[in-house]
């Protein structure tokens, strides 16, 4: 594996996407129940892989058509995003996406970028009479379980061809990464949680704001 001085972990949900599309299609598509799942995974009374199962498993797959629809016209990418990943590129630093979310949204927002970035996210399946989630990165033998993409696995993977390992996120489901990395950027949920848990993190708003924060505090 080639050897990235920095690896920048970057979550896609409330993150690149100023949008949680997963929270979003769970209140437009399954109702009361997904708002329901919703509340549970942010208090942490069910896994993420459980809760977004849960969700999927309410919504007829006939419905994937309007879903792909809807996250389309949804996404809104957070300012700075194409300065980020280039400025990567140019330094030879790894840029990975790293996601809960779904490739139907995921994708199409990094295609530019898809032959020189890292892209980890789930597969929605509508095989069946229902969906379902086909998991990218299940969880490895150091993590405790119930991630709906297991974020510090992939963090490990990179950990020996990395110096240092920055994240970059927004919610509970980016914690265990944090803990992981060498700097955070967190903003929303995972910003008053790395707070309340003593996790050091750099709070932001646009992503143009990462690199430059890192050359100024990191030895790199």
């Amino acid at each position: 594996m080639k050897h990235y001085p920095v690896g920048v972990f970057c979550d896609f949900d409330g993150t690149i996407s100023k949008s949680d599309l997963i929270a979003s299609i769970a209140y437009e598509f399954a109702g009361q129940a997904g708002r329901d799942l919703v509340r549970r995974i942010q208090r942490r009374e069910l896994s993420v892989r459980e809760g977004v199962e849960a969700i999927f498993r309410a919504i007829p797959s006939a419905r994937l058509p309007e879903i792909t629809s809807y996250t389309e016209q949804l996404t809104v990418v957070r300012e700075g995003f194409d300065q980020l990943v280039s400025g990567c590129i140019q330094r030879g630093w790894l840029f990975a996406v790293v996601s809960g979310g779904l490739d139907i949204f995921v994708h199409p927002v990094v295609q530019a970028y898809r032959s020189e970035i890292e892209v980890f996210c789930n597969h929605l399946d509508a095989s069946g009479e229902y969906l379902s989630i086909e998991w990218d990165v299940t969880c490895d033998d150091l993590c405790d379980g119930g991630c709906g993409l297991c974020k510090p696995t992939v963090l490990r993977r990179f950990k020996p061809d990395n110096d240092v390992q920055v994240v970059i996120g927004d919610g509970v489901t980016d914690l265990k990464a944090a803990k992981e990395a060498d700097y955070v950027f967190a903003r929303d949920s995972l910003l008053r949680v790395c707070r309340e848990q003593g996790i050091a993190c750099t709070p932001f708003e646009s992503l143009a704001e990462v690199i430059p924060t890192l050359e100024q505090e990191v030895s790199l």
